[in-house]
């Protein structure tokens, strides 16, 4: 394989992977497949308005095509080897754009890093919702892969899928199965760890430290991490920029980190969610809400 150490942070939409995501981007053994997400890189960035049909039959193949990956058959086959040297040798060449990213070319503030340096970095991908079925079929094709499963408050989320067009009945069964697929994986395959996205936001340098020592990267210990800037709703409902350009990155310290993250968002979505759509919700989801202590 190209890539011979992986990372992968399996999580929601909405649910704070962008934020693990450049924690580990910030190590400077680290790069992305150029910020983008499994499922982005595999089909393309499918997602384009004009052809909402063509996207829609592309979604449904793709993920027919995950089921099918997960069969013990398919999974103790030749295919998969196949499969994963052709997957793998994408992921590497997303790796490779970025040497020429704006913002991921540094491995520290203002420091480049060379060519080859990228070629034989640590390979971070993101997956999020329905992605995170490929769990089993990239554990097949690493030999050394990392698994973190990034877990946060099912009302919060609830609330994000619910202004995005989504029910409470639908956003409920949707945390429901992500999160029995990344508990269940957790306990079969090896170097799994669950995290909480709340406890990253409170204190981002402590779980970064974490991180980098599960995942055995050195240094464990990083004087600055480098985040994208993102809107965050505010206590009108509203959605702002709480820190320099809008999809900019910059590096922080411990102290500066105070001015991007808001440790209250969970609290603020909740209280955005009406009791009926709460009730609805915790009916579907009310299992993994007590797994994780976050029922009521």
């Amino acid at each position: 394989m190209k890539n011979k150490k992986v990372i992968v942070i399996n999580g929601f939409q909405r649910g704070g992977t962008n934020i693990v995501y450049n924690i580990l981007q910030s190590h400077p053994q680290v790069c992305s497949a150029n910020d983008l997400e499994i499922g982005q890189i595999l089909t393309q960035n499918y997602r384009i308005p004009s052809q909402k049909k063509i996207g829609y039959l592309i979604k449904r193949l793709k993920l027919a095509f995950y089921d099918l990956l997960n069969k013990k058959f398919i999974l103790n086959s030749f295919i998969v080897n196949i499969l994963g040297i052709l997957v793998d040798y994408l992921f590497y060449i997303y790796k490779l754009k970025n040497f020429h990213n704006q913002y991921n070319r540094y491995k520290y503030e203002n420091i480049p890093y060379s060519l080859n340096e990228i070629k034989e970095s640590v390979l971070c991908l993101k997956s999020v919702n329905n992605d995170i079925s490929l769990t089993r079929f990239l554990s097949k094709i690493y030999e050394n892969i990392y698994f973190i499963g990034l877990i946060r408050n099912g009302y919060a989320l609830c609330e994000s899928w619910i202004r995005r067009g989504k029910t409470a009945r639908i956003s409920g069964q949707r945390y429901k199965r992500f999160c029995e697929m990344i508990i269940k994986d957790s306990k079969k395959i090896k170097n799994y760890k669950i995290i909480k996205f709340e406890d990253v936001l409170n204190n981002p340098f402590a779980e970064a430290k974490k991180l980098f020592k599960f995942t055995q990267l050195e240094p464990a210990n990083l004087e600055k991490l480098r985040f994208k800037s993102k809107k965050v709703l505010t206590n009108q409902g509203i959605h702002e920029v709480k820190y320099g350009k809008l999809d900019s990155k910059y590096w922080f310290n411990q102290e500066s980190i105070l001015n991007l993250f808001d440790p209250s968002i969970n609290n603020i979505q909740i209280d955005l969610l009406s009791e009926l759509d709460k009730k609805i919700f915790e009916k579907e989801a009310n299992p993994i809400l007590e797994y994780f202590d976050y029922l009521g």
